[in-house]
């Protein structure tokens, strides 16, 4: 009988470790299965993108200041303006258009490669537009890095020193239209009417560029713009000299130096009106009419006999 007790309590015991035995187990595996879930579950799960810098490109923007040996100096008008896309890079220094191309990376890193392609330079261009200018190639050939804040843009060298600061140029509502001049002002004359047989036009481009004819040659230029004030200059030429008539000729002089004298400006309905500091008329325009809109030529009829 104690044997029979004995054996009894050695298989309960036995019972009670096994059952222990497999808990403990069981635990361990689910403890292994759980961590192998997350482990799983951390390598399925890429961490989160750090995120990527604003785009920069197709917008222009216009120079607010850029770094001299002297220090960081604001911008004066005329103020230079450049554009970014697809690799692209073009812009108007002060005294003339430039181009070149560049490398962003999405690390906020940009290279501008050397060297850029400057155009003729206008011929008259002030001291300080061409100093502006000058200063603003040399520092971008110099840029590593870009930061956009707002409406602000900075470039950097590899010191993270800022080189140039940037703002988006305003859009114009001097846009979409081909202005055509009526009459201008002439230093020895006063207003006088454009001559005949000669159109002289102008376009505003969103980049801050202007471009036209003036009765006698392609020019271009830029413009700043901040409500109604307008400010445009200075104005290049596609050739050095016109190869009209005298009268062409200063017509085309004395245009232009209307157009660098704008200060301000009046739009309305389909005038386009420009005046100095002094609230004098300097140019009118009127916006050329739209091509007519021609009807579908009708369908061909075969011919019969």
């Amino acid at each position: 009988m104690g044997s029979r007790f004995t054996a009894v309590k050695q298989a309960i015991f036995l019972m009670r470790f096994s059952t222990e035995f497999n808990a403990q187990i069981f635990r361990h595996v689910a403890l292994s299965i759980s961590l192998l879930a997350g482990c799983a579950s951390a390598l399925a799960e890429p961490p989160p993108a750090a995120p990527q810098p604003a785009s920069i490109e197709g917008k222009s923007w216009q120079l607010l200041g850029y770094q001299l040996p002297a220090g960081f100096t604001a911008a004066q008008s005329p103020l230079p303006q450049v554009h970014f896309a697809n690799g692209q890079l073009t812009g108007l220094g002060g005294c003339a258009s430039f181009s070149g191309t560049y490398r962003l990376s999405d690390r906020g890193e940009m290279t501008i490669e050397k060297p850029l392609h400057l155009n003729a330079p206008a011929p008259d261009c002030a001291a300080l537009p061409q100093q502006q200018q000058e200063a603003m190639l040399a520092n971008l050939v110099a840029v590593t890095s870009y930061r956009q804040v707002g409406t602000q843009l900075e470039l950097h060298n590899a010191a993270e020193q800022p080189l140039l600061r940037f703002q988006t140029h305003q859009s114009s509502p001097l846009l979409g239209n081909t202005w055509l001049l009526e009459f201008y002002h002439y230093s020895k004359q006063g207003l006088v009417y454009v001559l005949d047989k000669t159109k002289v036009s102008l376009e505003f481009q969103p980049q801050g560029t202007l471009a036209g004819n003036n009765g006698c040659d392609q020019y271009l230029s830029g413009y700043t713009l901040t409500a109604n004030q307008l400010a445009i200059g200075p104005v290049a030429t596609r050739h050095p000299t016109c190869s009209g008539t005298r009268e062409m000729v200063i017509q085309a002089q004395a245009y232009a130096a209307a157009l660098s004298s704008t200060a301000t400006y009046h739009l309305e309905k389909q005038q386009l009106t420009l005046f100095n500091a002094q609230g004098n008329i300097v140019a009118r325009f009127h916006a050329a009419a739209p091509p007519p809109v021609l009807p579908a030529p009708a369908a061909p009829v075969t011919a019969t006999q």
